[in-house]
C-alpha cells in the first residue's frame, strides 16, 4: 500500500463554539470524529498547553520537535545514528520504503513491543513535508 497523507491524520473531538466541526485539510493532520465534552475538551487544551511549553526550549531541530516524539523516542533515534531533524531527513531521503519503515518502527516501539502508531504517522508526515515524498514513503496506520 502506498503512502497516502489523508490516513495520517490522528481522530480528535471537536472543540469549538459551533456544535459542527470545520472542514479540514490532509495538512491539518486531524480528524475529527465527534464534538468533545467540556472534560475532553479542558483535557486537550491542558495537553496542548502542556506540549507547546515543553517545545519552547527545545532546539530547531531536535526530533522533540516532531509531535509525539519525546524523550524516549529521542534516544532511540540516536542509538540509530540520527540526533536531529536534519538528520532524518538526510539519511532517510533516497531509502526504500521498508528502510524507512523499520528506522521509524525502531524509534517509536514502546516498551512492550508495540509500535505508537501516533508517533510513527508524525515521523512520516515530518518526511513528507521536508521532501522525503509519497512514492517511498510506506503507508501510515489508520487511527
Amino acid at each position: 500500500m502506498s503512502f497516502k497523507l489523508e490516513y495520517c491524520a490522528i481522530p480528535t473531538v471537536w472543540c469549538g463554539k459551533s456544535n459542527t466541526p470545520p472542514s479540514t485539510k490532509p495538512r491539518d493532520m486531524i480528524r475529527y470524529t465527534d464534538t468533545g465534552t467540556r472534560y475532553e475538551c479542558m483535557q486537550q487544551g491542558y495537553g496542548a498547553g502542556m506540549y507547546g511549553e515543553k517545545k519552547k526550549g527545545l532546539p530547531k531541530t531536535s526530533l522533540r520537535q516532531i509531535k509525539y516524539v519525546g524523550e524516549v523516542y529521542e534516544a532511540n533515534f540516536k542509538r540509530n545514528g540520527i540526533s536531529t531533524t536534519t538528520q532524518l531527513v538526510n539519511k532517510l531521503r533516497g531509502k526504500s520504503k521498508s528502510v524507512i519503515q523499520n528506522t521509524i518502527r525502531k524509534a517509536v516501539t514502546k516498551k512492550g513491543g508495540a509500535i505508537d502508531k501516533k508517533a510513527y504517522n508524525h515521523c512520516l508526515v515530518y518526511l513528507y513535508f521536508h521532501g522525503v515524498y509519497g512514492r517511498i514513503l510506506p503507508s501510515c496506520y489508520r487511527l
